[in-house]
């Protein structure tokens, strides 16, 4: 059966800026792939990299994709020129942190400003070619797919390519660390004899939280229910900025027990280095375990924390989003969490109600 895409909208959590951007149930999950742009000394204005994606099943339906990015800049003109696949995008979401105070370390002019920023770019997705290279309507995002239509149509730029404000090495601005691109997918329709696809809610925070020095930073994610009664594994990933690196970092995950530690030494860069910002999106696989067997009129929730047994150097985690996905139970596999067809008065976590569906 078809599965419906539920989209929820926006609630508070802690810490507050980082917020509950939308939640999608749909039988399919998601893919997070970034790069971490190392800087260039002859850049002309810009750093540009290759996004490589993976583990997109073949013929599945792109239900939405985001690509964030942050960017240290003293004057707003530094913020504009960011390009996907050689197409101008602008943020459909900004959230920015002047680094003075607690920030000044982040970078050594101080009184600068990190801003990350979203981007709605689905429509900028390559086509997907069917045996005569006629677009099939749908969109491919696997990079080894898109070598093959490189090779096949080397007239046009099938890759995923980024390119964002960058001066170059050293104390220079605008200085953008990488880039990352959230996949979400709808699984494509099963064939005669095949299992069954479990539905799943993806659920997506974001905004930015520029961890301050010996902060232990604890994310709260709702915006699902259900999930203990699939009894199976979840996941959830960290699309992270960082400055100096500091490999004591602990990434800890907790459901309805106990914080248990999941990742060391999470945000590494690309190539090593000292100097300038890095970036990550790390994805940590985690079990739900001593989920409550009576969930709020909100459902359930689960809890990610990070710190760091030294705080030298000061690393400047800066997140961008964290998303999280797991089964949830869909006994009549039409599509809707079990859940909501039989019990009233369950609200979304921006406190709207869903459709009243146990009497129907």
């Amino acid at each position: 059966a078809a599965a419906l895409v539920c989209v929820l909208p926006v609630s508070a959590q802690t810490p507050p800026d980082l917020k509950h951007f939308t939640t999608f149930t749909l039988t399919g999950d998601y893919v997070v792939a970034g790069i971490d742009l190392l800087p260039q000394s002859q850049g002309n204005g810009f750093v540009t990299g290759t996004i490589q994606v993976s583990g997109v099943p073949a013929n599945a339906d792109i239900v939405a994709a985001y690509l964030y990015w942050e960017t240290i800049w003293s004057h707003p003109d530094q913020l504009e020129g960011a390009r996907f696949r050689g197409e101008p995008v602008s943020a459909v979401k900004s959230s920015t942190v002047s680094l003075v105070g607690p920030y000044s370390p982040c970078w050594s002019n101080g009184g600068d400003n990190l801003t990350m920023m979203r981007a709605d770019v689905r429509r900028l997705l390559p086509p997907q070619l069917d045996a005569q290279g006629n677009p099939t309507g749908k969109r491919v995002v696997n990079h080894a797919d898109l070598l093959k239509y490189q090779q096949q149509f080397p007239d046009d730029n099938w890759l995923l390519t980024i390119s964002l404000p960058e001066a170059g090495t050293g104390n220079k601005l605008p200085q953008s660390a990488g880039a990352s691109l959230l996949i979400v997918y709808r699984n494509p329709d099963p064939q005669p004899n095949d299992p069954l696809q479990p539905l799943k809610s993806i659920v997506v925070y974001d905004g930015l939280h520029l961890q301050t020095p010996g902060e232990i930073t604890t994310h709260t994610i709702r915006g699902f229910m259900q999930s203990s009664l699939s009894n199976s594994a979840a996941r959830f990933s960290s699309i992270v900025g960082s400055g100096a690196p500091n490999d004591t970092d602990r990434v800890a995950f907790r459901s309805g027990g106990s914080f248990a530690v999941v990742g060391t030494n999470s945000f590494t860069r690309a190539g090593g280095g000292t100097s300038d910002r890095a970036w990550s999106n790390p994805t940590f696989p985690v079990t739900l375990t001593n989920m409550p067997a009576t969930a709020t009129e909100y459902g359930e929730q689960v809890q990610t924390r990070v710190d760091h047994t030294s705080t030298t150097p000061f690393g400047c985690l800066a997140w961008a989003a964290t998303v999280f996905s797991t089964e949830v139970q869909d006994a009549d596999v039409d599509g809707l969490i079990d859940v909501l067809e039989s019990t009233s008065g369950l609200k979304n976590p921006a406190d709207e109600s869903f459709p009243n569906l146990a009497n129907m």
